[in-house]
């Protein structure tokens, strides 16, 4: 189950925005049922592409407890069962995220080149879905693949996509470049302007290799990155 303390701002910009194409695909596979939207004001914009009945708009203003009643109803009407744990249960639960956290810090620090890998592997995987998002949109893309950056070009816009692979994943990251070269009026000059999206190679609680904003995100699929980026492009060169 799926709940969103609504503020203005939600679905339109950082990550709230894969989160919320996140919600309406999956609700295109399910139904509507495994989410709820609370506001945390009174005054707020109805989210795009939200019915209005799912907006529980009569929490806000509320305490807290409220609206963990209101959580915990709707949880048990989809037909699940809300446990509450002792001490001892919370404190091996704590024990156990921070084994993770350890676990995967560990891995990010270490300079072992099979750990490094994992990271030119989730770039390689990232530049093929980028090659077959594009074809989708138009086969003729001239796209310039290199071993640790791809890009693609339209009058003077740049989109490039280029993988740092340094000694640790710690120290390495991606960046997502969209640059647009300087015109004098006469000819393109080698001046330039760039805006860059960086993400980190991390390790998601199963332990699997995937990109970060910064730590303490959520995760963000290749997909996403190439989605945005191309969507960003597009509305450059169009």
């Amino acid at each position: 189950m799926v709940i969103i303390f609504f503020r203005d701002g939600w679905g339109e910009r950082g990550m709230t925005i894969f989160e919320k194409n996140g919600i309406i695909d999956r609700e295109t596979q399910e139904s509507d049922s495994f989410y709820m939207i609370l506001p945390t004001s009174s005054n707020f914009t109805l989210p795009s592409g939200f019915l209005k009945a799912k907006i529980y708009a009569g929490s806000f203003g509320r305490d807290y407890k409220s609206d963990a009643q209101e959580i915990m109803s709707r949880y048990n009407n989809l037909g699940f069962k809300v446990i509450t744990k002792n001490i001892v249960e919370k404190i091996k639960d704590l024990q156990e995220i921070k084994n993770a956290e350890l676990k995967r810090e560990n891995l990010l620090n270490s300079y072992d080149k099979n750990v490094v890998d994992l990271g030119d592997e989730l770039f390689y995987d990232l530049k093929k879905i980028f090659i077959g998002t594009l074809h989708q949109i138009d086969k003729n893309w001239l796209i310039k693949n290199e071993q640790n950056h791809i890009s693609i070009r339209n009058g003077r816009y740049i989109l490039i996509m280029a993988w740092w692979r340094e000694y640790s994943l710690k120290e390495s990251h991606l960046n997502v470049i969209l640059r647009e070269l300087e015109d004098n009026g006469f000819e393109h000059t080698n001046k330039y302007y760039d805006v860059t999206d960086t993400y980190y190679p991390n390790f998601d609680i199963v332990d699997k290799i995937c990109w970060k904003i910064n730590s303490s995100e959520n995760s963000v699929s290749n997909q996403d990155i190439c989605d945005k980026a191309i969507e960003k492009f597009y509305k450059k060169i169009l």
